[in-house]
């Protein structure tokens, strides 16, 4: 990084992926600055964001004029980059191999589904009513893993942190044409 030069991340803490890569930087102690871009106002559709990620999604880095648009990509980037510890991204090729499969298939499989549920189940209620019902949102939710190093399971096959209690009850929508109370 050049002298007077700060790192900076565009980011809705709102978004799983923002949070991850604010985690990963809060975490490792990367000097950085945050420029927030309010999704539910629509920022990341103004030309000036539009000019950094014509996708118009966040997170978005620039680094020194390098920009760079996947959640992914910026995780690997930055512990690379600036030498964040092992069990952030393991640097034996076998171990790197199983964290990338993890997030790959993470991001196909189970990131969409946990969003769904952020969405009807949290965020719905925020919007709608006194916030979040507390039977639908499982305990230490919200809370940073202490240390925010390696825990939970799976810690030691891939440094990925996954809470010990991950399901919970989901509400199915009544169908159009079919009697409340039947799905």
């Amino acid at each position: 990084m050049s002298a007077g030069r700060v790192l900076e991340v565009y980011l809705d803490l709102l978004s799983q992926p923002c949070r991850a890569v604010h985690i990963l930087l809060n975490c490792t102690r990367i000097p950085h600055r945050v420029r927030t871009v309010a999704l539910r106002k629509g920022e990341q559709r103004t030309p000036e964001f539009t000019q950094l990620n014509p996708m118009q999604k966040v997170p978005v880095l620039v680094d020194d004029g390098f920009v760079l648009t996947e959640s992914d990509a910026i995780l690997k980037y930055l512990v690379t980059k600036y030498h964040a510890p092992q069990h952030w991204y393991p640097r034996q090729p076998e171990r790197r191999a199983r964290v990338d499969e993890y997030t790959a298939w993470h991001h196909s499989n189970t990131r969409p589904h946990a969003a769904r549920v952020f969405i009807l189940e949290v965020q719905v209620h925020t919007d709608t009513g006194p916030g979040p019902r507390p039977d639908r949102v499982p305990s230490g939710w919200g809370r940073p893993a202490a240390g925010c190093g390696p825990t939970g399971r799976h810690a030691g096959q891939t440094g990925v942190h996954v809470p010990a209690q991950t399901a919970f009850p989901l509400r199915r929508r009544r169908q159009p044409g079919r009697p409340a109370g039947t799905v």
